[in-house]
C-alpha cells in the first residue's frame, strides 16, 4: 500500500524494492533444496541404473537383481516382493488349520504352494548361478559351494524342501507343516540385509532420528521402511478379511472353536 502511494506521489523508496528482491532471491534459492531432496523421495524418483551393457552376462544380471551398492536396479523389488510372498505363504499355512475355509479352497492353496515353491527355486538357482558376483565371494575357489553353506542359502533351501520331499517320501502332515514353516527362516534373507543397510546409514543419530526414519522415507530409511510399509499393508487387507470372515456365521463359529 505505501510503495502504491509513493508511486502515485512520484517518490522513490530506496531499499523497498530491494528487500523485496532480495526476499524473494532467499525464497528462490530456499526452495530450490525442498526440491531437490524431498520431492525426489515423495515422488519415488530413483535414478536409473548405470550399468554397462557389455558386461559378461553373469555380471550383468547380477548388477540389475542382486547388487545392493547398485542405486537403481532392482534388487530392492526382488526382496521386497519375496518378503511378501513369504508372509502370504505363513497366513496360508495358517488358514489351513481352518476346515471351513481350507476344505473348499484346496485346490487354491495347492495351487497357490506350487506358485511359491516354484519362485523360491528359481530364486534359489538363480542366487547359486550368480554366487560368483557376490563381493565376499569373488575369486573365491569354490564360491557356489560356499554360496549353498552359508547360513542364508541353508534357509532358502530349506524352504523348498518339503515340496520336494512329499514327492518321493510318505510324509505326515503335520510333519510337513511343521517343515513348510520353516519358510518364516527366508525372512532373514530380506531382514538382516535391510537391517545392516539401515544401521550404517543412521551411525551416530538419536533413537528418536532412527523412529522417524523407519516410519517416513528419507534417505536415512533404506530398505526397512519399505519392508514396514508392506507389513503394515499385509495387516490392514488381513484385518479386512477377518472382518469380513467374521460377518459369516458358520465361519465365526469355526474361527471361535479353532482360535
Amino acid at each position: 500500500m505505501m510503495q502504491r502511494v509513493n508511486r502515485r506521489r512520484g517518490l522513490h523508496t530506496p531499499g523497498w524494492s530491494g528487500q523485496g528482491e532480495t526476499g524473494a532471491a532467499m525464497q528462490k534459492e530456499s526452495s530450490h533444496p525442498l526440491l531437490d531432496a524431498e520431492v525426489e523421495i515423495i515422488l519415488g524418483h530413483v535414478e536409473e541404473a548405470d550399468i554397462p551393457r557389455d558386461l559378461p552376462l553373469r555380471r550383468w544380471l547380477y548388477a540389475w537383481m542382486l547388487d545392493p551398492h547398485v542405486a537403481g536396479n532392482h534388487q530392492r523389488e526382488v526382496d521386497r516382493w519375496i518378503g511378501v510372498l513369504i508372509v502370504a505363504n505363513l497366513f496360508a499355512l495358517l488358514f489351513e488349520h481352518v476346515p471351513i475355509i481350507y476344505e473348499p479352497n484346496k485346490a487354491w492353496f495347492t495351487v497357490f504352494d506350487a506358485f511359491s515353491v516354484l519362485v523360491f527355486t528359481v530364486e534359489y538357482l538363480f542366487r547359486l548361478y550368480l554366487a560368483p558376483e557376490e563381493e565376499e565371494l569373488k575369486n573365491a575357489p569354490f564360491a557356489r559351494l560356499r554360496h549353498a553353506l552359508s547360513p542364508l542359502a541353508v534357509f532358502d533351501l530349506l524352504a523348498i524342501i518339503p515340496f520336494y520331499l512329499q514327492a518321493f517320501v510318505a510324509v505326515d502332515l503335520r510333519i510337513l507343516r511343521f517343515l513348510r514353516l520353516l519358510r518364516i527362516l527366508k525372512l532373514f534373507r530380506v531382514l538382516v540385509p535391510a537391517w545392516h543397510g539401515f544401521s550404517q546409514l543412521n551411525q551416530g543419530r538419536t533413537l528418536r532420528q532412527k523412529v522417524h526414519a523407519l516410519m517416513f522415507e528419507s534417505p536415512y530409511s533404506g530398505d526397512m521402511h519399505h519392508l514396514i510399509d508392506s507389513f503394515i499393508a499385509m495387516w490392514v487387507v488381513i484385518s479386512v478379511a477377518a472382518v469380513i470372515l467374521e460377518s459369516v456365521a458358520s465361519v465365526h463359529y469355526a474361527l471361535n472353536m479353532e482360535f
